[in-house]
């Protein structure tokens, strides 16, 4: 056996890999403190959770941000949740998130508002319904799994989710009827075939499911 085989070897017994999915929001808040320290900074409580809403806790995200709020807080050495809101961008999975909760408190303008930025930003509109269908169906299986006696700790690990998009979807499903989140996800659905088998407008389709969805749930 090769010394290099043998260093192989070694490293499979002792190493341990850490799944970046699987580090909940107690871990990357030390991450982010242990970073923050060792240049001498502090972040107040309500940017860290503006932060993690921003980037849909993805610690890859979070760590790539740190270094423009740091600048930006160079002289007070202070990371306010003003900084957080104007350096850090909204992921496509925290603007769905807000686009899911317009949706379900049926406020239309501010859905289709939110809807049309996003096609302005480029963002394919197959794209963007693929990640709506997503997190209905994770609303969806999350309020079931509640209702069954499921913790946030083991839906994450049933549904292989970020622990913090099951405490946010765990937070909306409370004041969701099941039946309604069951219209709009087959209504996203066939907004999804519509998308891949016409040439409609898809500001047009998304406007004509959340007139549908509203007559449904009035």
């Amino acid at each position: 056996m090769t010394a290099e085989k043998k260093v192989v070897k070694t490293l499979k017994k002792v190493a341990e890999v850490v799944s970046l999915e699987a580090i909940g929001e107690h871990q990357i808040k030390q991450l982010v403190e242990t970073d923050l320290q060792n240049n001498g900074f502090q972040m107040q409580p309500e940017a860290f959770s503006k932060l993690l809403q921003r980037t849909g806790s993805d610690l890859s995200l979070i760590m790539n941000e740190l270094p423009k709020l740091k600048m930006a807080s160079y002289d007070s050495k202070q990371i306010g949740v003003d900084v957080v809101q104007e350096l850090v961008t909204k992921s496509l999975d925290q603007n769905v998130f807000d686009l899911v909760n317009d949706v379900m408190s049926k406020q239309i303008d501010a859905a289709l508002s939110l809807y049309r930025q996003l096609i302005l930003t480029k963002e394919e509109p197959l794209r963007i319904n693929a990640v709506l269908v997503s997190q209905f169906r994770l609303l969806i299986q999350t309020k079931i799994l509640v209702k069954n006696g499921y913790s946030q700790g083991s839906i994450a690990s049933t549904l292989k989710v970020h622990p913090y998009r099951v405490k946010l979807a765990m937070q909306s499903t409370r004041r969701l009827k099941l039946d309604d989140l069951k219209r709009a996800y087959l209504g996203l659905i066939d907004i999804e075939k519509s998308l891949k088998s016409s040439t409609k407008d898809p500001e047009t389709l998304f406007e004509l499911f959340m007139l549908k969805f509203l007559n449904e749930v009035a």
